[in-house]
């Protein structure tokens, strides 16, 4: 189903660099990011279901192992 706001607040254009940009924690807003995605993974470990909201190119979705199921959402 595609939402009524996924013109407006489209981010395809900027995916195919989003990961290495959200990764460069040389950038104050980025300091922390892998410690972070540690945190994340470690939490979710062996969990059943898992929704990730905002899931863009799919860069925590692809570290989190050992689950039955998930769902991800982006409005792109």
């Amino acid at each position: 189903m595609k939402s009524q706001f996924s013109e407006k607040f489209n981010h395809d254009p900027i995916a195919v660099g989003y990961d290495e940009n959200v990764t460069n924690e040389n950038n104050p807003i980025r300091k922390g990011y892998s410690d972070v995605m540690r945190w994340v993974t470690d939490m979710t470990d062996g969990s059943n279901v898992l929704v990730d909201l905002g899931c863009g190119t799919g860069n925590t979705a692809q570290r989190v192992k050992d689950y039955e199921r998930m769902y991800c959402v982006d409005i792109s």
